[in-house]
């Protein structure tokens, strides 16, 4: 699955979920039930809208991200900013929001993503195999040790010919 593909359930998760929120809210009176129905709906619909985006965003600032791993961490990041837009709306239903609180909590979600994307799970780089097929802990093999004897070899018999041409115009 590639960004491209999810963009589309995105829009169609995000246009429905925005109108059953709308519905909602218009024919159900107030309670409990309601608001936390409410509150998740947000969440998905959120989620739905923001997730091609904060893809597309990952995509430019890591461009060595595989495609293979694009979507996942998009609906992931998209998870979080419905997770944090709740979040904010619990707290100004309780009067709690302020400024410094919200760039605390940004920073809390942004460093629980990056926490889960250095963790490994899903990784965000693509895995190289070495060119020369061993490891690059192991020793150079036997060809490279010939090849600098070869070439020690040469730098001697250079100076042997050297010597011999110095002597003959003597």
């Amino acid at each position: 699955m590639t960004l491209r593909q999810i963009v589309v359930p995105c829009i169609l998760i995000t246009i429905l979920g925005a109108g059953a929120l709308a519905a909602f809210t218009y024919y159900n009176p107030p309670s409990f039930a309601a608001m936390v129905l409410a509150l998740m709906l947000v969440g998905i619909t959120t989620a739905a809208a923001t997730a091609p985006v904060l893809g597309r965003v990952q995509q430019k600032i890591v461009p060595q991200t595989p495609a293979s791993v694009l979507p996942r961490l998009a609906i992931r990041q998209g998870i979080w900013a419905g997770l944090y837009v709740i979040s904010l709306i619990i707290l100004h239903l309780q009067n709690l929001l302020d400024a410094i609180f919200m760039l605390v909590l940004f920073i809390i979600f942004m460093l629980l993503e990056n926490f889960l994307q250095t963790r490994g799970d899903i990784p965000t780089t693509p895995t190289r195999r070495p060119r020369s097929g061993r490891s690059p802990r192991q020793r150079p093999s036997a060809t490279a040790k010939t090849s600098f004897q070869s070439t020690s070899k040469r730098k001697s018999a250079t100076k042997k010919t050297t010597r011999k041409s110095s002597k003959k115009a003597k």
